[in-house]
């Protein structure tokens, strides 16, 4: 058995999920910090001695199994369309190492900002010039998505292992690691990982899942689609619905409004079909995760880890190349944010300028415009952006177009002249 020390406060059981390298713990660890969250303060008192402080700050990169063989986008497995056992481990691996990161993304968000900002003020020897703007709760619905991620990771390595022929669970297939190498490009803004990670990749989710289901279903595997949508996708809504949520909050506060009433107009932007918080008071204790159990005991944190978890042994990888700095505390100039959010008139328009400068790829339909309106994540939010898209199709074919036709033209223009070159030839010959 492997112990894991106990933790007084949201912000050091968020570092424990970043810095524990196998999968199963890093899930058991997740589900039971939610279950005493509501108990815990959101950061830990000032440290008693110099140099603690940054050892509260998150890791340059989550701890991962070194079992995991990792590998370009490009080089990573197809995944077919259901239609063969291979194939449906394929697309359940995927969507087990997509949940898996899930969980490392939500704890970094509870432990790059909203914690950590609370954490510099406790440690402060008088007052920041600026106070927080992220509430506690902020902290408390990240921590409950990063238990959702944890249950929907468990839920679907288990369905993994009985899908595959050998009964093998997470890394039996090379993965990659595109979630993450998107994640350290919004390191330093909350509003950015906010609209590139909780409302964007998110949206995409529930976009892709209603075709996965269908695979799945197709496929003759109704049990993994009955999950997908029966728990993961509901559950998935209000993680959208959370970035939705707390972009919309910082947006009104940087705007002016208080507290009270940003919270207020945010809830009601991420859709009336999501109840916030999203983390419950009193949430029962979970029970077995992957290979161990995790308890909650008086108000502390405390998770007790069995091995066996994993396939292979589980180890921790260095950290990414290159990224030195990425494990530093946010500090990012809080008028940065702000001022920015005042040069847009509404949530919207600041979340597709935010993707429009963060996101490093091209969005397209079909949208899950039912599920995205569930989270509030409605078509003034991205329309523009299938609208774009369209527009850069048309022009790309224009384009197209236009070259095609400058080329005919050119050897047109070469024909005519070899031939006027021809006739002056035949006419100089006859002088």
């Amino acid at each position: 058995m492997m112990a894991v020390a106990p933790v007084a406060s949201i912000l050091e059981g968020a570092l424990c999920v970043l810095r524990e390298p196998d999968p199963y713990a890093k899930a058991a660890i997740a589900e039971a910090l939610a279950a005493c969250c509501a108990d815990l303060p959101l950061a830990p008192p000032p440290p008693p001695q110099a140099g603690r402080a940054g050892g509260l700050a998150p890791p340059p990169r989550p701890a991962r199994p070194t079992w995991l063989a990792t590998v370009d986008v490009s080089r990573a497995p197809r995944r077919g369309r259901g239609g063969t056992v291979d194939s449906r481990v394929a697309m359940l691996h995927a969507l087990v190492h997509i949940e898996s990161w899930a969980i490392d993304l939500a704890a970094d968000c509870v432990a790059r900002f909203a914690a950590a900002a609370a954490a510099a003020e406790s440690g402060a020897k008088s007052p920041p010039p600026t106070p927080s703007p992220y509430p506690r709760q902020l902290a408390t619905d990240f921590v409950a998505v990063m238990a959702d991620e944890a249950r929907h990771f468990s839920l679907l390595d288990a369905r993994l292992r009985e899908v595959h022929p050998q009964g093998r669970g997470y890394g039996c297939l090379p993965a990659h690691e595109g979630l993450w190498e998107s994640a350290q490009r919004t390191a330093r803004s909350l509003p950015a990982r906010l609209a590139v990670e909780s409302c964007l990749h998110e949206a995409r989710g529930l976009d892709r899942l209603p075709l996965t289901v269908s695979r799945f279903r197709a496929g003759g595997d109704d049990r993994t689609a009955d999950l997908l949508e029966g728990v993961v996708l509901g559950e998935e809504v209000a993680h959208c619905a959370a970035g939705v949520r707390w972009l919309t909050f910082l947006h009104a506060r940087a705007r002016g409004e208080g507290e009270r009433g940003a919270l207020g107009r945010a809830s009601a932007a991420a859709g009336a079909a999501v109840a916030f918080p999203l983390a419950p008071p009193g949430r029962a204790p979970p029970g077995e995760a992957g290979g161990g159990a995790a308890l909650a005991e008086g108000g502390r944190f405390a998770a007790r880890i069995g091995g066996g978890g994993g396939d292979k042994d589980e180890g921790e990888d260095e950290a990414a190349p290159g990224s030195p700095a990425f494990g530093a505390p946010a500090g990012f100039d809080e008028e940065d944010w702000r001022e920015d959010a005042r040069r847009h008139a509404t949530p919207a328009l600041w979340f597709r300028s935010l993707v429009a400068r963060h996101f490093h790829g091209r969005l397209m339909p079909p949208f899950n415009e039912e599920a995205r309106a569930r989270a509030g994540l409605t078509r003034e939010w991205y329309a523009e952006e299938e609208e774009e898209e369209g527009g850069r199709a048309a022009g790309e074919g224009r384009t197209e177009e236009k070259k095609r036709a400058t080329s005919a033209a050119a050897a047109a223009a070469a024909a005519g002249a070899r031939r006027e070159e021809a006739a002056r030839s035949r006419e100089i010959k006859g002088v």
